[in-house]
């Protein structure tokens, strides 16, 4: 991730407190068991030895085991991070070092993709992770680290009602010292870090050598470090230092550099710089954030977060001021950026304010005093980058005249980028389309014929069905060329150019094409593409599109029919595929089955409900006195057979029902749903404890 999309994210974090997800936190965590006899949960040092520098990572491995097989489950997969509480190492004294959990629960949440649950047995489990991550020590002493890890739980057994049992478990002492600080070695180490960013080009080294500078966390070190900060060259180069910054317990260093910095007219790299300075001085005021599972700040929590919200709003009006206070002092690039800048932050905070008026109604610029920011960094938008230009007309673009900014959205959609994995141009597109429909519609026309059909998918979805009779000959050479088979990307390309814009002329290529391609479509990517086609087949010719829906929904693949499905879903629902996919809800692919369920609860009609409740009715039927084997936790995973595909078909089949787009379960009905259900994760899909199913 880049600065800028970094900086974003902890801007909307601040700005819109998610109080679901601080609600989950704080009510997520039941009573769980007390760690039982019969599993070992050890903690180790990797490390030969127990002695550290303070500025030393200090790793430690976990390892469960039980000689019981199949009892304890756990979910290993998301690893040990500060940002999670399932494992939590705890250190003794309480004092001498600086807790970095606050701020690690700050940078937000992130994604980790989740592998089904793994049996703790005989063969220990394995994790590692570095405590310095956690905490950084200050202060020179002996320590104890004990482990609590709350991601392992007990099956639970049929006369127990099924189900499984959450439990803690509380890890041997490790036990490790910190060493006195040296005021040589560290010396050493600054000159050797110095020494390798200014000769090293390798990023990774880079960044490898960015981490080892925060760890020391000295005055020399953050002055270090906000010297290098403001003089990289790019978003790369700064975000190496952004995070040891914003992370450092140095903030009385920081701050008063960053604040001189924002005035001198030389400073170029400004993103971030605002934000980054007005998070250090709400730290500086409040302390770090507090913990969302402490019994005794929950019921005040949300009232906290919202005051620091307020104070951080304040220090980012207060660093914008100073900033746009030196901008008749800058000339060239400097000027360029700090107006851009000053723009952006000015008009975040506007709209973060408009959101909460009672906070600052006081600080809300004034219409005039936006547009002529607005008037200002357009004057200036042909030197700003294509990520700004990007960012300045989606702001924009609910307040200005459409008109003024057509020759920036223009360019920015015509030109195109050098990183094709990475299409920036994408917004402009939209807001094009949205202004200038026939012009924009042209253009992406004209783009898929100049280019190949080299053209973001995306850009071509917002192009309206019609029949372009230019496009035929091109998409015929595509659709008989064998190389499309091997070129996912250029597959899922040509197939969304002939939803939107190929003529009924392609129409017998189109089904040559699904006649080669049948076993191709169980593929990773054969089913996105499959389900365009067949889309534009339902546009063209419905019957043709009814016959070919069906084929894949009766197919054996695993995958096909549910990815074609998926894609209709997402790119052109239709009336026409009510009668046939209801009709799949019966079909022995239990995959297809539950696709063809969210699909009704999308898409579907309240004359569909009906059949949703047979299709539930009658697993329920089979499985009745067999619902435990429904509840082992490695149901449901990739590779979990007919039972995992049964669980997931009966999760399936509750979403469909409970969150459907078109009818709402009556409360009798929603008793009905939740008493009948077999597993728990019906149960928690049917009340909406586990999200949404259906988009």
């Amino acid at each position: 991730m880049n600065l800028i999309d970094s900086s974003y994210k902890l801007t909307v974090m601040y700005r819109i407190v998610n109080f679901g997800a601080v609600l989950f936190l704080i009510w997520g965590h039941a009573l769980r068991a007390a760690s039982p006899e019969d599993i070992a949960f050890r903690a180790r040092l990797v490390k030969g030895t127990h002695a550290y520098y303070m500025d030393e990572p200090i790793e430690i491995e976990l390892s469960y085991s039980s000689q019981i097989e199949k009892k304890y489950y756990g979910s290993f997969s998301r690893g040990v991070d500060p940002r999670f509480d399932s494992v939590t190492p705890q250190v003794t004294p309480s004092a001498g070092f600086f807790d970095m959990r606050g701020l690690k629960r700050e940078e937000g949440d992130i994604f980790i993709g989740v592998v089904g649950p793994t049996d703790v047995g005989s063969k220990p489990v394995t994790q590692r992770f570095d405590l310095s991550k956690w905490y950084r020590f200050q202060k020179p002493g002996h320590y104890s680290v004990t482990v609590t890890s709350r991601d392992v739980w007990r099956v639970k057994r049929k006369e127990e009602g099924g189900g499984h049992e959450d439990l803690t478990l509380e890890s041997n002492p490790v036990d490790l010292d910190i060493l006195p600080a040296d005021p040589v070695r560290i010396a050493g180490e600054l000159g050797t870090i110095e020494q390798g960013l200014s000769t090293s080009r390798d990023n990774d080294e880079r960044q490898l050598l960015a981490d080892r500078l925060a760890r020391i966390d000295t005055p020399a070190s953050v002055q270090m470090g906000v010297q290098l900060y403001l003089a990289s060259t790019d978003n790369t180069g700064q975000s190496m230092f952004y995070w040891g910054l914003r992370e450092s317990s140095q903030i009385d260093v920081i701050i008063p550099l960053l604040e001189t910095a924002l005035s001198d007219p030389v400073t170029i790299n400004l993103e971030g710089l605002t934000e980054l300075l007005a998070d250090l001085q709400r730290r500086q005021e409040l302390g770090v954030m507090p913990d969302p599972n402490d019994p005794a700040r929950q019921q005040k929590y949300t009232e906290e977060m919202q005051a620091r919200s307020k104070v951080r709003d304040k220090y980012v009006a207060q660093a914008n001021e100073r900033l746009m206070a030196s901008i008749e002092r800058r000339s060239g690039r400097q000027r360029v950026e700090a107006i851009y800048q000053v723009w952006y932050e000015a008009a975040e905070l506007n709209a973060d304010l408009s959101l909460n008026p009672a906070w600052h109604a006081k600080d809300l610029l004034a219409p005039g005093e936006l547009s002529r920011l607005q008037s200002d960094v357009l004057a200036v938008a042909n030197d700003l980058s294509p990520d700004q230009q990007e960012r300045f007309v989606t702001i924009a673009w609910p307040t200005m005249r459409h008109e003024q900014l057509l020759p920036l959205i223009r360019k920015l959609a015509t030109t195109r980028d050098p990183r094709p994995a990475w299409p920036h141009n994408n917004g402009a597109f939209r807001l094009w389309c949205e202004g200038w429909p026939e012009e924009c519609d042209a253009a992406i026309v004209r783009d898929v014929l100049e280019s190949n059909t080299n053209v973001d998918k995306e850009v071509i979805l917002l192009l309206p069905e019609a029949e372009h009779r230019e496009l035929d000959k091109l998409l015929e050479t595509k659709l008989k060329d064998p190389a499309i088979l091997h070129d996912p990307l250029q597959s899922q390309r040509t197939a969304v150019v002939i939803l939107r814009a190929g003529s009924r002329n392609i129409a017998s290529a189109v089904d040559s094409f699904l006649d080669r391609t049948r076993r191709w479509c169980d593929g990773e990517h054969g089913g996105e593409a499959w389900g365009d086609l067949i889309g534009y087949l339902f546009r063209v010719s419905p019957e043709r599109g009814a016959k070919r829906l069906s084929e894949a929904l009766q197919a054996k693949d695993r995958y096909c029919g549910g990815g074609v499905l998926g894609t209709l879903g997402s790119v052109r629902p239709s009336e026409d595929l009510i009668p046939i996919v209801t009709k799949a809800l019966d079909s022995p692919n239990l995959s297809v089955a539950e696709s063809a369920a969210l699909y009704l609860g999308a898409h579907g009609p309240a004359s569909t409900e009906d059949a949703l409740w047979r299709r539930l009715e009658a697993l329920w039927s089979v499985w009745r006195d067999r619902s435990s084997e429904l509840s082992n936790p490695l149901t449901g995973g990739f590779g979990a057979g007919t039972k995992g595909e049964t669980a997931n078909l009966e999760k399936g089949l509750a979403a469909a029902l409970s969150q459907a787009k078109n009818w709402k379960l009556s409360p009798e009905e929603l008793d009905r749903l939740q008493s009948g259900c077999l597993t728990q994760q019906c149960r928690d899909m049917s009340d909406g404890r586990h999200g949404t199913m259906i988009h």
